[in-house]
């Protein structure tokens, strides 16, 4: 404030508090509002004293601010990258102005975070250190129970400093062996989200009684079943046998897709085998150890996906000559019943003509 003003006073804004010293003694708080210290007569008479005073100004609501902590091991033995967000408030204004503003120019947010760097990072590595990775990221509950159990394990730390916690957040994990997970389990999330898709597919089709038949013989017989019980003409016998086989080619290339997707679902568990061989390897300092078991694990993975592949590739190749030789049977025989026809109308206009003759 001017010395040369009438009086002095001090405008503190809405969500602000100011700590008043004088003489450097601390004096006091202001809340919001307009505050007058002395008037112009009272510096002219000296009833001032003659003194000095300095008001430092507070943010009273809540602020944030965030810990960044490297090389936290997890229970499994893997290091990762943290960062802690905690939400807090002035509530001993004396207290704070003790612990971070006396004999200070400046205070920044990064005075505070190097204050309580330490504090923070015991806290969570206390936390995390009891938790494996797969735990961490896959269980949104635990990451909850670790953000109270860090809380409360802090709150003696900012009282003592004036200030209450009101929240800690485990905002975001990090480091190569987390995203690789990520990776790992996003690609899992949607292997798993295919097999529910083909589990029901599997059940809609088990309701419609729709049945896949490798066999010709069997084939052709429920075709047989199904045309006398319903006793359909020529014309829909032909409608019904061209629906039931098309039916017959989706439910093989469904079966072609489920193998398929078995043997993704295949790769991907031998990757994470890998993954997990490899962790062991670098821990026990094993590195060719590894190498060479991985090495014979891709030959062994490689030799079993080609025999499933040539099997799938069989079993395809079987149900199309099937279907291919039931298509010739169903068509030589509707040639037959054509020709059986043709001639039972001939013997017919036979039998009719020797009538005609006779009379």
């Amino acid at each position: 404030v001017p010395d040369k003003t009438l009086h002095h006073g001090l405008q503190v804004e809405d969500g602000t508090l100011a700590l008043i010293f004088r003489n450097g003694q601390y004096q006091g708080t202001l809340e919001p509002g307009y505050h007058e210290f002395d008037s112009f007569l009272q510096r002219l008479f000296g009833a001032d004293g003659g003194g000095t005073g300095h008001a430092i100004l507070l943010d009273a609501r809540s602020a944030e601010i965030d810990f960044y902590l490297d090389r936290i091991t997890t229970t499994d033995g893997i290091e990762i990258d943290a960062r802690v967000r905690t939400l807090f408030k002035v509530t001993d204004p004396k207290l704070f102005g003790d612990r971070f503003l006396t004999g200070r120019t400046t205070f920044s947010q990064q005075d505070l975070s190097d204050a309580f760097h330490g504090e923070v990072k015991t806290a969570v590595r206390e936390r995390l250190g009891q938790k494996s990775l797969d735990e961490l990221l896959a269980t949104p509950d635990l990451r909850e129970l670790i953000e109270a159990a860090v809380k409360e394990r802090l709150e003696g730390a900012f009282a003592g400093a004036g200030l209450k916690t009101d929240g800690v957040r485990l905002a975001d994990l990090t480091g190569e062996a987390v995203e690789t997970l990520r990776e790992k389990m996003a690609e899992f999330r949607r292997k798993t989200l295919e097999r529910e898709l083909d589990r029901r597919l599997q059940d809609a089709l088990r309701e419609e009684k729709v049945t896949l038949f490798r066999d010709e013989h069997d084939l052709n017989a429920e075709f047989e079943r199904v045309t006398h019980g319903l006793g359909l003409e020529s014309a829909g016998r032909e409608r019904e046998r061209k629906a039931f086989l098309q039916q017959a080619e989706k439910e093989l290339e469904r079966a072609g897709l489920q193998m398929d997707w078995s043997i993704r679902h295949e790769h991907v568990k031998h990757e994470l085998e890998e993954e997990r061989m490899r962790r062991a390897a670098e821990r026990e300092g094993r590195r060719e150890y590894l190498d060479d078991e991985l090495s014979e694990n891709e030959k062994r993975f490689a030799q079993k996906q080609g025999h499933e592949k040539e099997q799938a590739a069989t079993d395809l190749e079987v149900a199309r000559q099937g279907i291919e030789a039931l298509k010739a049977v169903k068509e030589a025989k509707h040639e037959a019943r054509q020709r059986e026809a043709q001639l039972d109308l001939e013997v017919e206009r036979q039998l009719l003509d020797m009538r005609g003759g006779a009379e």
